[in-house]
């Protein structure tokens, strides 16, 4: 691929062609065998458009990048007026990232100022040589700048706003998070989006689907079975119990035997088939249970099943079963289906079925071979997400196939008292996630009202504030943009450890405050693994580890000296042991400060990480 867009002469050794939708695409490689290993690969569309390409080679990379962002970015603009000359001047730059190797740039196609849905073009900029390694375009990209609707006939954003809140809107959950860890799982409360694949109509005010769904295998009510079960029907999951602890564990006066557990699923299922393996696993609610499988003779059916070993109740199965019907069979109603998982529950999962409450699906196609039932826990008057019931029914013999029990049997769940309203929850999200008018670039172009910021959001009922999916508090993935306030000499190379990912979360950067330990921590911490989201928590434990700080230092609030700043990055470097030999150190300042530290002050000045002026290096001055 030259064409003006980019020279390169290396022999083509890779094509492949490949059949999509929207017709065929080629797939080349080219590598050229020299110590660097370089390697080129594109992605190209039967008419010439460019979709993917990357670039690499094995060149060396040590300490800060040489290429500022700015000129970064000026090569990423140049390259996409390369890549889509037509198209360009409808582009916007709306992200910048980076790794350890690259600037990335991520550029919106917008059609009359509003955004058309997911169609970005991703350009990558190596920080070290300024070429460019990677360029991918989105399929959604409009190459024919083809018939939209107008948006002036679009209703308002008050008015998308209010028919958001009462067609889609928001709902107060429990959800949980199990930290491996420390092995224990936290429950919190949060609001979050109702139906994550509807949007409003801009014409019509009226909420709309953009998602076909299709769930042909029973899975529970937060689709997160493995999360909690460590051992998810293998070994290699690391969830099998060994010989002995297999034994032992049977022979508890507590648990439910094998034949006990068979019995269950037999009294269940009515089923005649040959036990052919059991065993007994551990989840993370802290519950055995019993991993039992059979088949018949001829292997024409199959059933998995598993067993509560403390209660002998059966939490869920799957089974095959050959069956040859006829051309035309008559298929069940989706409410005779519902109807029969209904009545399998109240024998399967009476109690559970009494907290719960049946999942409408608006998504049925009347030509499904199979339909799902869903059930969503309750608690304290809102839906446990990650709890729940589901029962597949194959609509032509009307048998249940698959069941699936999702419960943490012995879960506490935090009061949801004094929490703020849908209406003020509505309003934060909407400027949160930025809701607005988007364009949909597919089979029927539409305009809708959505969240240009797309994800997952939920929001702390307490204070509004977003969070992350284990219930703490939201961190960006987004390198921070500092806004400096007053004066500082080393403003320039504070963006320059930024635009290489070692920043502080904080925005605000006031010259006067002093550094806070945990904001050095910060620092320190992202300076070994850049761009690194990370809870205070989570950044400590690998700094102790490294030996940057020891368990009875911790005080992330502490405000620091520059003799304690030159402590902590001595260690960062290595040489924590090398500093105890104070004798090696002659120290040529003429301020001291703690007698304990002065090796870290002399060995930080020499290295330049300490500031000197007149032979003063001020110790005990902030940092």
């Amino acid at each position: 691929p030259t064409g003006g867009v980019y020279d390169f002469a290396i022999n083509g050794d890779g094509f492949f062609c490949i059949q999509t939708e929207d017709g065929v695409r080629y797939q080349l490689r080219w590598e050229n065998n020299n110590d660097r290993g370089e390697s080129i690969s594109a992605e190209i569309d039967q008419t010439g458009h460019i979709y993917r390409y990357n670039y690499y080679a094995n060149n060396e990379r040590t300490g800060l990048s040489p290429l500022r962002l700015t000129t970064a970015q000026g090569e990423a603009d140049g390259y996409l007026k390369k890549m889509l000359p037509q198209l360009a001047q409808n582009f916007i730059l709306v992200e910048q990232n980076g790794n350890n190797d690259a600037f990335i740039f991520t550029y919106q196609q917008m059609r009359d100022n509003v955004p058309i849905q997911n169609a970005h073009a991703v350009i990558s900029v190596d920080k070290f040589t300024k070429q460019i390694t990677q360029y991918y375009l989105t399929d959604t990209v409009d190459w024919q700048q083809e018939s939209f609707p107008d948006k002036n006939n679009a209703i308002s954003l008050t008015k998308a706003l209010e028919a958001w809140e009462k067609q889609l809107g928001v709902e107060l959950v429990y959800r949980s998070y199990y930290d491996y860890q420390n092995k224990n799982t936290t429950i919190f409360p949060a609001y979050q989006v109702k139906n994550t694949d509807e949007v409003i109509d801009a014409l019509t005010g009226q909420s709309i689907s953009l998602m076909e769904t299709n769930g042909p295998i029973a899975y529970n009510a937060s689709k997160q079975e493995s999360v909690r079960d460590t051992a998810a029907g293998s070994a290699e999951k690391g969830g099998s119990l060994s010989p002995q602890e297999q034994n032992a564990v049977e022979n508890m006066r507590n648990l439910k035997t094998k034949e006990q557990a068979d019995n269950a699923t037999r009294n269940l299922l009515a089923h005649h088939l040959t036990l052919e393996n059991a065993y007994l696993t551990k989840n993370q609610d802290n519950r055995y249970l019993w991993r039992l499988s059979y088949s018949d003779d001829n292997q024409s059916n199959s059933l998995n099943a598993t067993v509560d070993a403390q209660s002998g109740q059966v939490l869920s199965f799957y089974r095959y079963q050959k069956n040859d019907l006829p051309e035309k069979t008559t298929l069940k109603s989706h409410q005779d289906c519902q109807k029969l998982a209904d009545d399998f529950l109240k024998k399967a999962a009476p109690d559970q079925l009494k907290q719960s409450r049946l999942v409408n699906d608006t998504d049925v196609n009347d030509d499904d071979r199979y339909s799902t039932i869903h059930y969503q826990r309750l608690v304290n008057g809102i839906v446990f997400v990650d709890d729940g019931l589901s029962v597949v029914v194959d609509r032509a013999t009307g048998q249940i196939i698959s069941y699936n029990l999702n419960w943490l049997f012995n879960a506490e769940f935090p009061a949801i008292d004094q929490i703020k309203t849908i209406g003020e929850i509505t309003q934060i999200l909407a400027d949160l996630g930025e809701y607005q008018l988007i364009y949909v670039n597919g089979k029927d172009n539409r305009l809708i009202y959505d969240f240009y910021q797309q994800g997952i959001y939920y929001l702390d009922p307490f204070t509004g504030k977003r969070l992350d999916w284990r219930g703490l508090p939201y961190q960006s993935s987004q390198t921070t943009v500092y806004q400096w306030q007053g004066n500082h000499a080393f403003i320039e190379q504070a963006e320059q450890l930024r635009e290489n990912g070692i920043y502080l979360n904080d925005s605000q950067i006031d010259c006067a405050q002093t550094m806070t330990q945990s904001q050095l921590m910060l620092l320190l911490y992202r300076s070994r693994i850049p761009y690194q989201s990370v809870t205070e928590d989570e950044m400590y434990q690998p700094l102790t580890n490294w030996g940057v700080i020891t368990k009875a230092e911790i005080a992330p609030t502490a405000l620091l000296s520059r003799e304690e700043g030159a402590k902590y990055l001595i260690r960062l470097l290595g040489y924590d042991k090398l500093v105890q030999k104070a004798d090696l150190f002659r120290y040529p300042y003429t301020d001291e400060g703690n007698a304990a530290l002065k090796g870290y002050v002399a060995l930080a000045g020499g290295l330049g990480l300490l500031t000197v002026a007149d032979d003063a290096i001020k110790p005990q001055a902030p940092l």
